[in-house]
């Protein structure tokens, strides 16, 4: 017995293929519309997704701008209270309140 990648001649006749049936319209639009509302929702998935990343991107630099804030404030707030305890009798009412306001302005800004 031998194999071989061709037929041995005269043995056996080819098979005949049926032919194949006719695409069902019915399934063939079903398939059309389910194609489109998995473009449409593939298309506003991305579109979600990129509104998300520019909006995650906004709001780290709003915190990283609100934490910049809040360190000035606290550096001016304990400056305040250095110049508070450096002054003399004199400016130490105009200090207190300075240093009163800035701790004032930092408890707003930045609570906690």
């Amino acid at each position: 017995m031998s194999y071989a990648d061709r037929p041995c001649p005269g043995a056996g006749a080819p098979l005949a293929l049926p032919p194949a049936p006719q695409p069902d319209p019915v399934q063939a639009a079903r398939l059309a519309a389910a194609r489109t509302a998995l473009a449409t929702i593939d298309r506003t998935r991305a579109a979600q997704a990129e509104h998300d990343a520019h909006e995650f991107e906004r709001a780290g630099r709003a915190a990283l701008a609100l934490r910049k804030r809040c360190d000035k404030l606290r550096l001016q707030a304990r400056w305040a209270g250095e110049d508070l305890a450096k002054s003399s009798d004199d400016a130490k009412a105009i200090a207190r309140v300075k240093a009163r306001r800035m701790a004032e302005t930092l408890a707003v800004e930045c609570p906690g």
